[in-house]
């Protein structure tokens, strides 16, 4: 009988050791998820705070914004549509518009 209780307090104790093993883990997995957690809810703040200030912009200026972009871009590829493009020609170095345009020029000019 003596057997017996040994056998099951080996037994317990075994039991004992290995869900106080998966108690420990499952603390660490807590520990980390609370870090996850703050570092996302920061993130959510952060984000709550941009598309706030996005939102309070008037839409009568995000419009006026994106017509002008869309102007700017029309006006843009207009003044670009005759344009030329060399392959394997260099580009002028010169930090002068001027100087950069007539190296063009006579580039072109020469080929």
């Amino acid at each position: 009988m003596m057997m017996c209780y040994e056998a099951l307090s080996s037994s317990q104790s075994s039991q004992f050791n290995s869900l106080k093993a998966e108690v420990l883990k499952i603390s660490e997995q807590m520990s980390e998820l609370k870090n996850e957690n703050s570092i996302l809810k920061e993130e959510i703040g952060t984000l709550k705070w941009k598309i706030n200030s996005l939102e309070e912009k008037s839409p009568s200026t995000n419009l006026s914004v994106i017509t002008n972009l869309v102007l700017q871009e029309l006006f843009e590829r207009d003044r670009c549509s005759s344009n030329v493009i060399a392959h394997g020609v260099s580009e002028s170095t010169s930090f002068l518009v001027a100087e950069r345009t007539a190296y063009d020029k006579s580039t072109i000019s020469n080929i």
